[in-house]
């Protein structure tokens, strides 16, 4: 939970930096610290993103496999429907694809109330797990 904080308030910095500026991550990085130092910054970024997409695939495969599809046909679907969304998708359709998305994530959380788990209890295992890492780090 904290490490999607960060990425939200990073998310919402750069966004301010590039209407503010009308200048990208890259180029405000590249005129802050010079060409090398973006160069690097952008191949870990190319990494980490090839690294994502890997992860996203797996997941597709996986996720496909529990209802039978292959990962032979489940993977290529995927990336066809990706490279659809990049290449032919104008803003509003990809804006209304992933608010659409948005809805299965309601999932969890109607998961997590329908198991009904003992909330007072999941509490005080939380409590007692987080005051032990804390005894084991001091």
């Amino acid at each position: 939970m904290p490490i999607a904080l960060a990425l939200v308030l990073v998310q919402e910095m750069t966004s301010r930096l590039g209407v503010v500026t009308g200048q990208g991550l890259a180029d405000l990085i590249r005129e802050r610290f010079g060409v090398r130092i973006t160069f690097y910054l952008m191949a870990c970024l190319v990494v980490t993103n090839f690294g994502n997409a890997v992860a996203e695939f797996a997941g597709v495969a996986s996720a496909m496999e529990i209802f039978g599809v292959g990962r032979s046909w489940a993977v290529p679907a995927a990336a066809f429907f990706v490279w659809w969304l990049v290449v032919k998708g104008t803003y509003s359709r990809v804006e209304k694809i992933f608010l659409g998305a948005c809805v299965f994530y309601v999932a969890y959380i109607v998961a997590g109330v329908k198991v009904a788990p003992h909330w007072t209890g999941l509490l005080r295992k939380w409590r007692a797990r987080r005051a032990r890492s804390r005894r084991n780090t001091s």
